[in-house]
């Protein structure tokens, strides 16, 4: 788990499903929200270019958050809820935690 105080990014891989519903019912309550607990949106794309393995395809998107319990409040805020609800019922997607900086492990 990252340092409480170091900047840690959501980093999500989004295949959408019904871009009317995303764009208007997800995104804009979903930018409030984000913004409530102190995160911002870094980059939004969609088609970015996937080098390599089998990633979900279409949007990407990066957010950075202050710390990591910012980023998991945001994820597990009560309001979040119904529209990770409405995200999984229109995307397909995949989203992981990013620390900044380096956090290499010893083991191979």
């Amino acid at each position: 788990m990252p340092d409480s105080t170091t900047s840690v990014y959501l980093v999500v891989l989004i295949e959408i499903h019904n871009r009317e519903r995303y764009d208007s019912e997800y995104v804009p309550a979903v930018l409030q929200l984000i913004k409530k607990h102190g995160g911002r949106l870094v980059s939004a794309v969609d088609g970015a270019e996937n080098l390599e393995g089998d990633l979900v395809k279409g949007r990407a998107v990066l957010i950075e958050f202050p710390s990591d319990q910012a980023l998991r409040k945001f994820y597990h805020d009560e309001e979040y809820e119904p529209f990770k609800a409405l995200r999984h019922s229109i995307t397909h997607s995949q989203a992981f935690i990013m620390p900044s900086g380096f956090h290499l492990s010893s083991q191979h």
